[in-house]
């Protein structure tokens, strides 16, 4: 296996365990910068050799979780909030929209009127 194939496996197995819990593309595009400058230090480097050296995925993505607790939560709120006010808004829409389709038809059932000629 090359060595982007190995850098880009232990990114991917990194990127899997954070879950996108938190906004990650400035600390995986670091990390992988980090891990291509290492695998130039070591010339017969493995998967288990980046795992002995920067630790599992599963601890490194721990890390940056713990470290940026802070803003998923606030970020999580601030989503919902919009999306409860979206749903809100379409919410009184329908129901004006069927409100006024049932005045209308209140209105006008009362004005057609058929009209019926006889000629003799």
């Amino acid at each position: 296996m090359g060595k982007e194939a190995i850098i880009e496996k232990y990114l991917k197995c990194v990127e899997k365990e954070i879950c996108n819990m938190a906004p990650s593309a400035d600390f995986i595009e670091s990390l992988r910068n980090d891990l291509y400058d290492y695998m130039e230090a070591c010339s017969e480097c493995t998967f288990e050799d980046l795992e002995k050296e920067f630790g599992t995925p599963e601890e490194i993505a721990r890390d940056f979780i713990s470290e940026n607790s802070a803003i998923v939560p606030r970020k999580i709120r601030r989503s919902k909030l919009i999306r409860n006010i979206v749903i809100a808004v379409l919410a009184i829409v329908v129901i004006v929209s069927v409100c006024l389709m049932v005045d209308m038809y209140n209105h006008t059932a009362g004005m057609i009127v058929q009209k019926l000629y006889i000629y003799d």
